[in-house]
């Protein structure tokens, strides 16, 4: 079997706006290689393409639960979740990404994984920052957050901080 074949037709069908015809392609590369990411993630950036990101979501997870190490999946869903805010989901998926060994696999970059890892991250610290500043009132300098959630404030910078380095190729403390 020729997965090329499969992935460069539904490409150029997704390219000359055949959007259905793209769509089936890849659901047939999925019903004859169950266990082949390749057909998965095709049909999972299409989603992404086309602002279909609940099914892109969707997609994600059945081939997280279908093929044996998901790596590349595991990445999308991360950069996925990571732009809808997700922040918590978007770390989920991009430590299982890195779980299943992305040095070993041809289409996935660690230190990607390690970047979106960061980002999202620096993401949810801001996030929780931004509702503890508002919580507190920002003209109030009497009302900081205890020290409970200044450290785990900074456990989030530090991982943030790390998967920074691991993006940047240097070796993590």
């Amino acid at each position: 079997w020729n997965w090329r074949a499969f992935t460069f037709i539904g490409d150029l069908l997704e390219a000359t706006n055949q959007y259905e015809e793209a769509e089936k392609m890849h659901r047939d590369f999925i019903e004859r290689f169950p266990q082949d990411e390749r057909g998965y993630s095709q049909l999972v950036q299409l989603f992404q393409r086309q602002g279909r990101l609940d099914k892109a979501v969707v997609e994600s997870e059945k081939g997280l639960e279908r093929v044996q190490r998901p790596v590349r999946l595991a990445f999308l869903g991360a950069k996925l979740m990571l732009d809808q805010g997700d922040y918590d989901g978007s770390i989920d998926y991009g430590l299982r990404a890195l779980e299943y060994a992305p040095r070993e696999h041809s289409s996935v970059n660690e230190s990607s994984v390690h970047l979106t890892l960061g980002q999202a991250y620096a993401a949810r610290l801001m996030a929780a920052l931004r509702v503890a500043d508002t919580a507190a009132g920002r003209d109030q300098p009497d009302n900081l957050h205890d020290d409970r959630d200044h450290d785990r404030d900074l456990d989030e910078a530090h991982r943030a901080a790390l998967h920074q380095q691991g993006a940047e190729g240097q070796h993590l403390a």
